[in-house]
């Protein structure tokens, strides 16, 4: 196989087209934080993990003893496959709770919970809790391990200091 030169391109004939980028220009400090900002800028919450094979009660226990308002339920390999909220319990357990005490968590949890990657940026996870109406959200990492718990208080709260002192509303 006779393996051919490469030839230089000709002046005008080819232009990177990374060579003439501008990098976005922001209106402001809070734009400019919620578009390239990521989530792990904000200090996660602290947050209950659980296994799927407890029962409903061990788990409602479990909240209630540590004052959370939900328990992250993950798998072997540390990826959470649900989540369980004070919702859930209203919903799925409050009225039938005599019913539902001696069975699984896995059964109950909202399974495959929506997730953020901690290299999203904070506007899209504002997104998702707010088009979701969740209050947390898991964070995980590209292996899907959790990395921690992020809540819209957290985030307002992180986003504060870009607001100027004197705002009035």
């Amino acid at each position: 196989m006779v393996r051919r030169e490469r030839r230089q391109p000709e002046p005008g004939e080819f232009e990177d087209p990374l060579s003439n980028y501008d990098p976005k220009e922001y209106e402001d400090e809070l734009e400019h934080a919620l578009i390239d900002g990521i989530v792990e800028v904000v200090p996660f919450d602290d947050h209950l993990k659980a296994r799927a094979d407890i029962t409903v009660a061990d788990a409602i226990q479990f909240m209630n003893d540590n004052n959370f308002a939900c328990v992250v339920v993950m798998n072997e390999d540390r990826e959470p496959i649900g989540i369980f909220s004070e919702r859930d319990v209203l919903v799925r357990v409050a009225d039938h709770y005599d019913e539902v005490k001696d069975r699984l968590l896995g059964d109950i949890m909202t399974a495959e919970p929506v997730t953020a990657y901690n290299t999203d940026s904070l506007a899209r996870v504002l997104n998702v809790m707010v088009s979701g109406g969740f209050r947390h959200v898991p964070v995980i990492d590209q292996d899907k391990k959790l990395k921690g718990m992020v809540g819209v208080r957290k985030v307002t709260a992180f986003l504060q200091q870009y607001f100027p002192r004197d705002y009035d509303i």
